[in-house]
C-alpha cells in the first residue's frame, strides 16, 4: 500500500514535469522516495547526500520536491471543511478566471456571481485556494502542471483546501538576487565575503517571520556551506546535499540526520551490502623479500621529506606502471623530473634499487595473456592536475607497451562492455565505490600486483567495504527504512570475515617471500591505515567540534608557525586550506599541518613567475614536433588512428623536427582537426594545446590581462573554495567572451574556461605552507 502510495505520486509528478531522460528520472525517483519516507516517519530533520549532480536533475529538482511536497499534502488532507473565503481558478482554459466561493447545495459547490460563476462537484479533484492567496497568482500559475496532471490521474477525488500562507522554504547557495524570495524560494549565496549584512538581516527577518512547516535547504557542489542563520531549528528541516560523487569524507562525519546515498543504489535500490566490493585480482609475481623491505623504507622515508605532500604524492600509481617499453634509465630520468628535490635525499638511492626491482618483474605483461580483448581503465590524464602532471608520460608507455603486446587493446577512464575491463586505480577507493563496479564482475577486474597491494595497502577490500557499510546503516536511513535493519547483522559478519581474511592474506603473503618482519610486527595486529591520495581526515570533523566545544563564547586568538614566521588570526577570520579540495573555513577550525594558502605571497608574485607560467607555451607542446620524430613513422601510426592530413610528405615537412629545439617565429601547432588525435597519441594535455594555440596565434599581451583579470577575480571575490562552481565559469566566460582573443570557433569558451581555472589551481599549489604550533589563546580585554 505504502509503495502503490509513492508511486502514484511519483507518477504523477513525473508526468507534470514532462522530463523525457531516463537518467534523471531514476535520480528524481530515488530522491522522492526518501522524501515520502521522511514525510511518514516522524523524524523532524534528515540530510540526504547525493552521489550526482548536473545542471540537467537541478534543473527539474526544485520543481520536483515542490510539486511532490505539494501533492503529498493534497493526498493526506482530509475533506475541507467550510470553503468561505475560498477562491478557484479555471486552470482549463488560458484565461485564468478568479471565482470566489458562492454556495453548496447537492454535494455541487457554486462558485463566482450572478453574472459569472461556475460548479464544481465534492467527488472530483478540485483544488481551491484560501482567499489571502490572491495576490498569489504567480505561485498559483506555477501549479498548474501538477494541478492538471492530478486531475487526469485522478490521484486525488476530493476538493482540496490549500493555505497559500503556509509554504516551505528553499535556502540555496545560488545567486544574490531578491527575486529569489518569490513563492518560499530564498538566496543567501557567498554572504561572508560581500559583506551585506543589511541584505543578510533582511533574508533572515523573511524566513523566520514566514509560516512554514517545512524548510528545505539546498546545497550544491564547489558552494560555500548555507549559513546557520538561515536554519530554522523550530520545524521540520530536509537538507539536500548534491555531490559530483561519494567521497569517504562523508562516512567519516556522518550525524545522525545523515542519509549518505551510495552511487550503486541508483541501480538497485535497498540491496543488502553483502556483494558491495567489485572483483579483485591481485597478480602473483616472483617478488622477493628485498621488494617489500624496500617499499617498507621509502614509505616511512617519504613520510618524514618536508615537502608538499599535495604536489609531491607518494608514487605509488608510478610503481604500478613501469614497463619494459622504454629502458630502466627513462623511468629514473622520468622520476627525477617529476620529483626534482629527490636528488640529494637519501631515500633516492632506496627508489632506484626499487625502480630497479620492479622493472625486472614487468608484473603488467601477464595481463595480456587472457583470450578476451582487453581495455585498462586509468583515471583521466587529461587535464592540469598534480596526478596528470606526474603520471601522462609514464602512462602513455604502458599504453604503447600493451598496444604491441595484444591487438585491439584500448585505454579508456570507463568500462566498455564488449572487453575484459582492468581497473588500474587500486589506491582510490572513491573511484572504485562510485563506479558502480560491482554489477559488471564478470567484465571488471581490478587489477594490481601482489608487492604493491600487500606492501601499501593490504587492507584496500576491508576499506572499501567499511566506507560503504558506515555510510548505508545511518541512524536516519534505518529508522525510515527499517525493512533494512535485519541485513545489518549479516553484513557485520561479512565485514568481520573480510577484515580476517586481509590479516590471513597477509599472513600467506609474507610467509611466501620468505622475508623476516622488522621488530617481529604481529600482523593480526597491523593497524588497517591507508595511503591514498586524499589527506588523512579521520576524525577532522571531531576535532573542530571539540575544540569549538572547549571554546568558550570569548573571542580568541589563533597563532602558528609558517615556515619559521609567527602568523595570528581572530578566531572568526577566513582561510583557505588545503584538505583534498580548497576550503574556506574560520581559523579557529584549523588543525596541526593544514596546508595554508598564502594569498598575500601570490599577489606579490601574480604580476611575475606566477603569471608567466600561467601563460606560457607549455613544455609539453613547445617540443611536440621532436617528439613525434622520436617515436618513428609518426605519420603512419596516426593515420592509422585516425589523422585527417593526406600528405606525408607534408606532414614531415610540417610537424617533425629531429632536433629539439624551440622557436617562436617557426613554431607551428597542429590543425583544429587532428590536434586532439596528436595530443593523446603524445599525451599531452588538451588544455595545454588550447593555451598553446591561444599565446601563438592570439594576442599573447591579452591573454596575460586575462589572466591577469581572472586570478583577481578569483582572490578578491573570495572564490578559491568554490572556483569551479557555476558561477564562477560563467564569470569567467564572459571575461572571455568580452576580450579581443576571439577563440570562441577554435573552443568551447566554457571548457576553456575550466582549463584556466585548472592551470591557476595547480600553480596556487605553490603557496601551500604547513601551519604548525597551533595554539588558542582567549583575548584579554581590560
Amino acid at each position: 500500500m505504502e509503495l502503490a502510495g509513492f508511486k502514484r505520486i511519483n507518477n504523477v509528478v513525473l508526468k507534470s514535469l514532462d522530463i523525457n531522460d531516463l537518467r534523471i528520472i531514476k535520480e528524481l525517483s530515488f530522491i522522492g522516495k526518501i522524501y515520502f519516507r521522511f514525510k511518514q516517519s516522524n523524524a523532524n530533520s534528515i540530510c540526504i547526500h547525493l552521489p550526482f549532480f548536473s545542471k540537467q536533475n537541478i534543473k527539474y529538482f526544485e520543481k520536483y520536491i515542490k510539486y511532490f511536497d505539494h501533492a503529498i499534502n493534497m493526498q493526506n488532507q482530509s475533506e475541507p471543511i467550510g470553503l468561505d473565503e475560498c477562491f478557484l481558478i479555471n486552470f482549463f482554459d488560458d484565461k485564468n478566471e478568479i471565482f470566489k466561493f458562492n454556495e453548496t447545495f447537492d454535494n455541487v459547490s457554486k462558485w463566482g456571481d450572478a453574472n459569472n460563476y461556475c460548479y464544481t462537484t465534492v467527488d472530483a479533484f478540485t483544488p481551491v485556494f484560501y482567499s489571502n492567496g490572491e495576490n498569489e497568482l504567480s505561485y498559483i500559475k506555477n501549479n498548474l502542471p501538477l494541478y492538471q496532471a492530478m486531475r487526469e490521474v485522478d490521484v486525488v477525488k476530493d476538493v482540496v483546501k490549500i493555505n497559500l500562507d503556509v509554504k516551505n522554504i528553499y535556502v540555496q547557495e545560488y545567486d544574490k538576487s531578491l527575486e529569489c524570495f518569490k513563492n518560499g524560494l530564498f538566496s543567501d549565496f557567498r554572504l561572508e565575503s560581500t559583506g551585506d549584512t543589511d541584505y543578510l538581516n533582511e533574508i533572515y527577518e523573511e524566513i523566520h517571520g514566514q509560516n512554514v512547516m517545512l524548510q528545505i535547504s539546498v546545497k550544491y557542489p564547489y558552494f560555500s556551506n548555507i549559513n546557520s542563520h538561515f536554519i530554522r531549528d523550530d520545524i521540520n528541516n530536509l537538507q539536500v546535499t548534491f555531490n559530483n560523487r561519494f567521497t569517504i569524507r562523508d562516512a567519516k562525519a556522518i550525524s545522525s540526520n545523515d542519509l549518505i546515498v551510495l552511487p550503486n543504489e541508483l541501480f538497485e535500490w535497498e540491496k543488502p551490502l553483502i556483494d558491495a566490493n567489485p572483483y579483485f585480482e591481485i597478480v602473483q609475481t616472483n617478488a622477493g623479500g628485498r621488494i617489500r623491505e624496500l617499499l617498507t623504507d621509502v614509505l616511512e622515508g617519504w613520510k618524514n621529506l618536508d615537502v608538499n605532500k599535495y604536489q609531491y604524492p607518494f608514487p605509488k600509481y608510478f610503481f604500478l606502471l613501469i614497463c619494459k617499453e622504454e629502458p630502466i634509465s627513462f623511468w629514473i630520468s622520468n622520476f627525477k623530473k617529476s620529483y626534482p628535490f629527490i636528488f640529494d635525499k637519501p631515500i633516492y638511492h632506496l627508489l632506484s634499487e626499487l625502480f630497479n626491482l620492479i622493472y625486472e618483474l614487468d608484473w603488467s605483461r601477464t595481463l595480456s595473456k587472457v583470450d578476451e580483448k582487453i581495455n585498462f581503465i586509468f583515471p583521466d590524464l587529461d587535464n592540469n592536475s598534480t596526478k596528470s602532471r606526474i603520471l601522462r608520460e609514464p602512462f602513455g608507455v604502458f599504453k604503447q607497451y600493451h598496444s604491441k603486446l595484444k591487438a585491439y587493446t584500448s585505454f579508456s577512464s570507463e568500462i566498455k562492455e564488449d572487453k575484459m575491463n582492468y581497473v588500474l586505480n587500486n589506491f582510490d577507493i572513491n573511484y572504485l565505490i562510485n563506479n558502480a563496479l560491482v554489477d559488471r564482475k564478470k567484465i571488471v577486474k581490478v587489477v594490481i600486483p601482489d608487492f604493491l597491494y600487500y606492501n601499501i595497502n593490504p587492507f584496500g577490500l576491508y576499506q572499501l567495504y567499511n566506507y560503504q557499510f558506515l555510510s548505508y546503516f545511518t541512524d536516519i536511513r534505518q529508522r525510515i527504512f527499517p525493512e533494512i535493519t535485519p541485513y545489518r547483522a549479516d553484513c557485520e559478519s561479512y565485514k568481520s570475515k573480510l577484515l580476517s581474511k586481509s590479516r590471513e592474506d597477509l599472513k600467506k603473503y609474507v610467509k611466501s617471500i620468505s622475508v623476516e618482519e622488522k621488530s617481529n610486527v604481529n600482523v593480526d595486529k597491523f593497524d588497517v591505515i591507508t595511503f591514498d591520495e586524499i589527506l588523512d581526515e579521520v576524525e577532522e570533523t571531531e576535532k573542530v567540534k571539540i575544540l569549538r566545544r572547549n571554546i568558550n563564547e570569548n573571542s580568541i586568538k589563533v597563532t602558528g608557525n609558517l615556515n619559521g614566521e609567527i602568523v595570528s588570526f581572530d578566531s572568526e577570520s577566513l582561510v583557505y586550506i588545503l584538505r583534498n579540495n580548497f576550503l574556506k573555513i574560520k581559523a579557529v577550525e584549523i588543525l596541526e599541518n593544514d596546508l595554508y594558502l598564502n594569498i598575500k605571497k601570490i599577489k606579490v608574485s601574480m604580476k611575475n613567475a606566477f603569471l608567466i607560467q600561467l601563460e606560457a607555451i607549455p613544455e609539453s607542446v613547445k617540443y611536440f614536433n621532436y617528439n613525434l620524430y622520436r617515436k618513428g613513422d609518426a605519420f603512419k601510426k596516426l593515420k592509422r588512428i585516425g589523422l585527417k592530413i593526406t600528405g606525408e610528405d607534408y606532414f614531415n615537412k610540417t610537424y617533425i623536427s629531429n632536433v629539439r629545439e624551440f622557436d617562436i617565429e617557426n613554431f607551428k601547432l597542429p590543425r583544429k582537426q587532428d590536434r586532439g588525435l596528436i595530443c593523446e597519441f603524445l599525451n599531452i594535455a588538451s588544455s595545454e594545446m588550447q593555451i598553446a594555440y591561444v599565446a601563438k596565434y592570439k594576442n599573447n599581451v591579452e591573454l596575460k590581462r586575462l589572466y591577469s583579470e581572472i586570478i583577481d577575480l578569483i582572490i578578491d571575490e573570495g572564490y578559491i573554495d568554490i572556483v569551479r562552481s557555476d558561477i564562477v565559469t560563467n564569470r569567467i566566460v564572459k571575461i572571455l567572451d568580452d576580450s579581443s582573443l576571439d577563440i570562441s570557433e577554435e573552443y568551447n569558451l566554457e571548457e576553456f574556461a575550466n582549463n584556466i581555472v585548472d592551470g591557476i589551481l595547480d600553480k596556487l599549489t605553490d603557496f601551500l605552507e604547513p601551519i604548525t604550533n597551533l595554539k588558542h589563546e582567549i583575548k584579554s580585554y581590560k
